[in-house]
């Protein structure tokens, strides 16, 4: 009997030994699926940051488009502005100096006049009479090509 005995106690320390395996391995498997949906939490946890970050950034990369795109309009816009500016410039300088130009023939043609009055006697007998009659000239001449 003590042989049986000491059976059955070897199997009682055995199945003990087994049920104390059994509860660290069931254990090791709760804390594994812990691990598991906690690695899943953080996957889908990531997927929707990184979601999120990539949508934020195509948006903020397509405000940064339009930004370009409209500064290259002001830009071709500010260039065509200043062509134009430019093209008026010369238009404005080449009509400065046609009138110059007439302002000089003008004046010779006043200085032509007065000469022959000089030299003809045109029978003024004041200095200042002339005078005044060469303004009225001026002036006239001066109306007549401001208008051209």
């Amino acid at each position: 009997e003590t042989d049986l005995s000491d059976a059955i106690y070897t199997m009682q320390v055995k199945l003990r030994g087994c049920d104390s395996a059994a509860s660290s391995l069931q254990q090791l498997v709760s804390y594994q699926k812990r691990q598991l949906t906690d690695l899943q939490h953080e996957k889908n946890r990531l997927k929707v940051l990184s979601e999120y970050e990539s949508l934020h950034a195509q948006s903020e990369l397509k405000s940064l488009q339009a930004q370009v795109e409209a500064a290259q309009v002001e830009r071709e816009r500010k260039i065509s502005m200043l062509k134009d500016a430019e093209k008026c410039r010369s238009i404005f300088i080449d009509k400065e100096e046609k009138l110059k130009e007439e302002l000089e023939c003008i004046r010779m043609e006043l200085f032509m006049l007065n000469m022959q009055l000089e030299n003809t006697g045109d029978g003024y007998d004041d200095d200042d009479e002339l005078e005044e009659k060469n303004q009225k000239k001026v002036v006239f001449m001066d109306r007549r090509h401001s208008s051209v």
